[in-house]
């Protein structure tokens, strides 16, 4: 601040409010036909914040399940000399849930005019051997008939996990199977190596065919308009099972 007594007039080479550059900048103010004064003007640089601590060792816990730990970090704090405690968020978050196998974490502070500095450590949950994977039952290969017109259909099945664990199967249960191609079925459980297979084989739709196939019949009348006669014959599908013969006139 510029005080004058007397109330003596004034001017500075740089009015006050002005905007001062970053690095040092000299102000002269002269007061009319009399002495003048120097000072300067420091404007910092902005600067990002500073972790505290600056680095994290990675960490490395024994898994609680099967699946893997919650693990709490140590405390991270950050600061900003200039413009005031910065907002800090790490991914994920302390206390999360970590899957046996590694995983990053980021930690990112960023501060009021919106530098920011960013933090990375890995935690390892080591899988704890008295722990049995998890598995899945898978059905066993499926073969279906495809409906006439269609190229694709939806096949429903059944996978199951040994334990309360989250899996995924490409294609889904209740997904469209392509006709007149065999799908590999691919399961896995989240966050385990192991993949379980089966097969899906939808056949283009063909018709029954009689076995044996029928022939002539001659039979000798024995009433004075004809005979009853009397036949059986039978079909088979490959694909649909026993299908339904009806004939015109009836047996009998």
């Amino acid at each position: 601040m510029v005080a004058v007594t007397n109330d003596a007039a004034f001017n500075c080479s740089s009015e006050s409010g002005s905007l001062f550059p970053v690095g040092n900048t000299t102000v002269t103010c002269q007061i009319a036909g009399g002495a003048s004064a120097t000072f300067i003007v420091a404007v910092a640089p902005p600067t990002p914040p500073v972790f505290s601590p600056a680095t994290i060792l990675d960490i490395v816990v024994n898994s609680t399940s099967a699946q893997g730990a919650a693990v709490t970090f140590p405390a991270i704090d950050a600061t900003d000399a200039m413009s005031g405690p910065p907002m800090l968020i790490c991914n994920p978050p302390s206390g999360s849930f970590f899957s046996v196998g590694n995983t990053q974490v980021t930690c990112i502070a960023t501060d009021r005019l919106g530098l920011s500095t960013r933090m990375m450590f890995s935690v390892r949950v080591v899988r704890d051997a008295s722990f049995v994977d998890p598995s899945l039952t898978m059905p066993a290969d499926i073969r279906l008939e495809g409906l006439a017109g269609a190229t694709t259909m939806p096949v429903t099945f059944n996978v199951t996990a040994s334990a309360d664990v989250p899996f995924t199967c490409t294609p889904p249960s209740g997904g469209q199977f392509s006709i007149a191609k065999t799908t590999t079925v691919r399961c896995s459980i989240d966050s385990y190596p192991a993949v379980y297979e089966f097969l899906v084989t939808i056949a283009e739709p063909t018709p029954p065919v009689f076995d044996p196939a029928p022939t002539d019949m001659v039979v000798a009348a024995n009433m004075p308009l004809g005979a009853v006669v009397s036949y059986s014959p039978t079909a088979t599908d490959a694909e649909s099972g026993p299908p339904v013969v009806e004939c015109s006139p009836p047996s009998g």
